[in-house]
């Protein structure tokens, strides 16, 4: 579960027992979470064990646990990403910014609740429709407009609205990286995320998985993963039906999420290897139904 979107802050804040360093983590969780939405997976507990502000520099931050803004660009190319410090004292400015990079794919963390929380955001702005996903609030994601994303950021009983807007772009490079992003996506499917805690929670293992059934060479003739599972999901199920626990409402559950994951990060296949493919989803399911919840 330390590889999907998590709601682990709001989790920890319920059940603390003295331990409130929980609660200032929020820029592991949310470069985790960014990351993820490239389609770039990170063991959530690989980042935890990054040493702090203080362990690195000797030099004790007020947000050390929730990471100054350096620090989160630090952890974000440690782990493979591209981090591009777009803060700015104009908010013109910060939401061109913003939707610029949105539009083009890329992850957005941005520092919230009078810069005391940083929160992801993806999709696609046109409709001034801002979707984010934050750890430390129970419902996972939802969508703001412009102007509420504004209170969000000086939100903070009262206080004077926000002087300099900390906000980090985040990307990654290679040939199938813009592909790989799910943050033009991200609209459509929050809902989801949000109902479908299981899915979300398990969405980076998911995504493992069905790396391991489509990470082929480039090819020019390929078929989408989405519609490769489609054709093919009864012969699959179907051979599977030999196994004495054969469960299928769980089978067709694992099936259905693997599907979604591989066609919100644009998951391809080379048509020569389609056979190939039909063994291994069915091999795949087979391992791994007993590790996901329904």
């Amino acid at each position: 579960m330390s590889y999907g979107f998590h709601t682990h802050q709001a989790d920890s804040l319920l059940k603390m027992a003295g331990k409130p360093s929980h609660w200032f983590m929020c820029g592991i969780h949310a470069s985790h979470h960014a990351l993820l939405l490239l389609g770039h997976v990170v063991d959530k507990n690989d980042m935890l064990k990054l040493p702090t502000w203080q362990e690195k520099y000797g030099v004790h931050k007020y947000t050390e646990m929730g990471l100054e803004c350096e620090r989160v660009i630090e952890i974000l190319r440690h782990f493979g990403g591209t981090a591009t410090n777009i803060s700015s004292r104009n908010r013109h400015v910060l939401k061109r910014a913003i939707d610029r990079h949105l539009n083009n794919g890329h992850a957005v963390i941005l520092g919230v609740a009078q810069d005391t929380h940083w929160a992801a955001l993806g999709g696609i702005p046109a409709s001034d429709e801002y979707v984010w996903i934050d750890s430390a609030d129970p419902q996972l994601t939802g969508s703001m407009s412009w102007s509420e994303l504004e209170s969000w950021i000086d939100s903070d009983e009262g206080d004077t609205p926000v002087d300099l807007v900390e906000a980090i772009a985040v990307s990654m490079s290679g040939a199938r990286a813009a592909s790989r992003s799910m943050v033009p996506h991200l609209n459509i499917i929050c809902d989801a995320l949000s109902d479908d805690r299981n899915m979300a929670n398990y969405w980076g293992d998911y995504l493992q998985d069905a790396d391991r059934l489509f990470d082929y060479p480039l090819a020019r003739d390929t078929i989408e993963a989405k519609v490769f599972l489609e054709t093919n999901e009864q012969a699959i199920l179907q051979s599977l039906r030999i196994l004495e626990d054969y469960d299928e409402e769980l089978l067709r559950y694992i099936y259905t999420n693997l599907k979604t994951v591989a066609d919100y990060h644009s998951l391809s296949l080379p048509r020569k290897y389609e056979r190939e493919a039909i063994a291994s989803t069915a091999l795949l399911l087979n391992l791994r139904r007993d590790y996901y919840p329904a």
